[in-house]
This record gives structure tokens, C-alpha cells and sequence, in this order.
């Protein structure tokens, strides 16, 4: 009876993240593999999962070498005199820290670039994958860092609004930023601000 419980409470939160658990729990299964199949769903249910350490804009920044070069990093908004604005080039930084049981296995990420009244900036999502081994010295149970760098060039902000950048792992939202822009008057020659 306790097994039955068991599997009616913890079965649909599995189900809730997106596993798949045909491979590694069968349909049938005998009293005597009871301890077997509690083990196997208690490590999947609170095995670490892989996390977003940092999430910013930046004017530049490169990855090389698992070091992270940066200039202009961290802001929230653009001003701009004229609208649309065009913004010539910004950097998105995004650094995943994989844990030691996820190593060695393939994850999707996709970007966004949103207005949230109009939809997407881009003409498709950025998507792209990563596989990440054990570097050189690492004992077991460590995390991996993973830096990734998106750039976006030429991006055309049609309106003053609060705009988002949205970024997800294997399908589930991980973070967001919020990228505001905001449209300033030309100051006078005299430094005088102009006449409403």
C-alpha cells in the first residue's frame, strides 16, 4: 500500500518537469524491486538541476577560454532622441552552472528579444545547444560553468517601452531581463532645455 502512495504522490511532479521516466521506471515491477525504483525516483526527483549564475546586457563582451571579457556591462536601458531607434550592437551574457549529473549531456537554449505588446523583436529566436564535460581536476559532485555570449546587432526598438529578453533551458524558462528605452529631447546650443 505504501508503494502505491508513493507513486500516486510523486509520479505527477516528475511528469511536471518534462521527464521521461519509461526508461527508468517500468510499468510492472515486482514487490521485491521496491527499493530499487523508490532509489532511482528519489535521485531523478532531487537531483541538482543546471542553473543561471549570471544573466546581463553589456556593450561587448567575448567568452575565451572559460574567461568572461566585458566592457559596458549591466545597464537596463538605452536613451535615444528619435524613434524607431536603431542600436548598432549589445552583448547578452549568460552563464550556466551545470551540475556534476548533468554533465555529459545535451541542453537547448533559446533567447528573445520581446516587446510586450507587439511580440519579438528578431526574426526567429536565438537557439543553440551545449555539452559540457569534467574539466582537468574536478572531483565528483563539483558544478560546471558554461559562458555563453549572444550578440545582437542593428536591433530596431520601434517604440519608448519596457521591452524583455527572455532566456530558457530544454524548454523551461530559466531568466529575464527587462531592457527599457527611453527617448530624450535634443538639448538646446545653449544647454537651455527646449520649449515644450
Amino acid at each position: 500500500m505504501f508503494c502505491q502512495v508513493f507513486f500516486v504522490v510523486f509520479l505527477p511532479l516528475e511528469l511536471r518537469r518534462g521527464r521521461r521516466l519509461s526508461h527508468r521506471f517500468p510499468l510492472t515491477w515486482r514487490w521485491s524491486d521496491r527499493n530499487t525504483i523508490a532509489r532511482q525516483m528519489q535521485d531523478t526527483l532531487l537531483r541538482p538541476q543546471t542553473k543561471v549564475r549570471s544573466f546581463f546586457l553589456a556593450d561587448h563582451a567575448e567568452a575565451f577560454n572559460g574567461k568572461l571579457y566585458v566592457t559596458g556591462g549591466c545597464w537596463d536601458r538605452i536613451f535615444v532622441r528619435d524613434l524607431p531607434a536603431r542600436y548598432p550592437h549589445m552583448s547578452l551574457v549568460a552563464q550556466f552552472l551545470v551540475p556534476w549529473n548533468e554533465t555529459l549531456e545535451k541542453h537547448t537554449f533559446d533567447v528573445d528579444l520581446r516587446d510586450e505588446e507587439a511580440g519579438s523583436l528578431l526574426p526567429q529566436p536565438l537557439v543553440g545547444e551545449f555539452e559540457v564535460g569534467h574539466a582537468p581536476g574536478t572531483r565528483p559532485g563539483e558544478d560546471s560553468s558554461v559562458l555563453i555570449v549572444f550578440a545582437f546587432d542593428n536591433v530596431e526598438f520601434p517604440r519608448e517601452a519596457h521591452y524583455r529578453v527572455t532566456l530558457s533551458l530544454d524548454g523551461q524558462p530559466m531568466d529575464s531581463l527587462q531592457l527599457r528605452i527611453v527617448r530624450v529631447k535634443q538639448p538646446s546650443v545653449t544647454g537651455r532645455r527646449p520649449a515644450e
